[in-house]
């Protein structure tokens, strides 16, 4: 007859730790997923705010500038200060995080050819709970979570500018008027030399 005294007590300390880690490992999980939407959610939000503030269309103020610049528009010279309080905001939200992380964030204006968009990318790193563990397979002991996003730089009064010169200039050319290119030319003319191979 075998003995099998303390059989039970093994399989349910085995049984006890599987179920413990995985509670643990669902836990740790759902944080980092709770992390992820916290910062694409703070992304969102500054995105949005900072376009506003970046072209000067609204009185809440990230830092204490004033644009009383006329080109701005053309080469802004207080870039650097906008991006710099749009930072700061971004690092003022993220320091309520409920974990404690390493974080990369990066403010930038992207020009097209009709529209300027603000772009904010956000990175966290979080370190694995188990360490170098994984090493041994080839997996990194941390844990990048990134987040990107874009809004326009809507200037209303800009815009509104430019439709009207694309409009004029398109009147210029339908009706042969020679108001942007010059008294003495021709249209006809003017074509002929941008078309014409050298």
């Amino acid at each position: 007859m075998k003995n099998t005294k303390g059989s039970f007590t093994v399989e349910a300390s085995l049984v006890f730790s599987l179920v413990f880690l995985m509670v643990a490992a669902f836990v740790y999980i759902f944080v980092i997923m709770y992390q992820y939407v916290n910062i694409q959610s703070i992304a969102d939000e500054a995105v949005t705010k900072g376009a506003y503030y970046y072209v000067n269309q609204t009185g809440e103020k990230y830092s204490s500038y004033k644009i009383n610049e006329l080109y701005w528009r053309i080469y802004d010279t207080n870039k650097n200060e906008k991006i710099s309080g749009i930072s700061n905001y971004v690092n003022k939200l993220l320091d309520k995080s409920i974990l404690p992380t390493e974080k990369n964030i990066s403010v930038n204006t992207n020009n097209k050819i009709l529209m300027k968009n603000l772009q904010i990318e956000i990175q966290e790193i979080y370190p694995l709970p188990v360490g170098n563990m994984f090493d041994i397979f080839g997996l990194s002991p941390v844990l990048s979570l990134k987040a990107v996003a874009t809004s326009p730089l809507d200037d209303n009064a800009e815009f509104i500018r430019n439709m009207d010169i694309v409009k004029d200039m398109r009147n210029c050319i339908q009706n042969s008027d020679n108001k942007w290119i010059g008294e003495d030319s021709q249209m006809e003319d003017i074509i002929e030399k941008l078309l014409k191979k050298k």
